[in-house]
């Protein structure tokens, strides 16, 4: 009996021990993803503040309306199921309606409106 106590007791800290291993894992890679998507926004605002404060407005506009189609087309693939999430969708979809965008990616507008289209249902 003392055997198996000790021997469940072993099992038992080991199971805490990967788990809490794996969760840091996770936790690492969930960091170092979220790094890089907001590295990625960094350097795409810059890009959009530099056209705009250049003069360039409609490069600027193009930069941002081509950032919210990926922004768009991103958040809808991750699934939301909130009400933030579903709100953020509407929106999209209202401002499209009064600013439909055609940039020079076909593809992607595509692939937006049909998003926009089918949460609209």
């Amino acid at each position: 009996m003392k055997t198996f106590l000790k021997f469940g007791t072993a099992v038992v800290i080991g199971v805490l021990i990967g788990g809490g291993s794996a969760y840091m894992i996770l936790a690492s890679y969930m960091n170092k993803v979220a790094e890089q998507v907001e590295a990625a926004n960094i350097i795409t605002t810059i890009s959009d503040l530099r056209a705009l404060r250049s003069g360039n407005t409609q490069s600027g506009y193009d930069l941002l309306e081509t950032r919210l189609n990926g922004s768009i087309i991103m958040f809808y693939s991750s699934a939301p199921q909130t009400k933030e999430g579903s709100n953020a969708l509407s929106s999209a979809r209202n401002y499209r309606k009064l600013y439909p965008f055609k940039g020079s990616d076909t593809n992607l507008e595509d692939a937006v409106y049909e998003v926009l289209s089918r949460k609209a249902n």
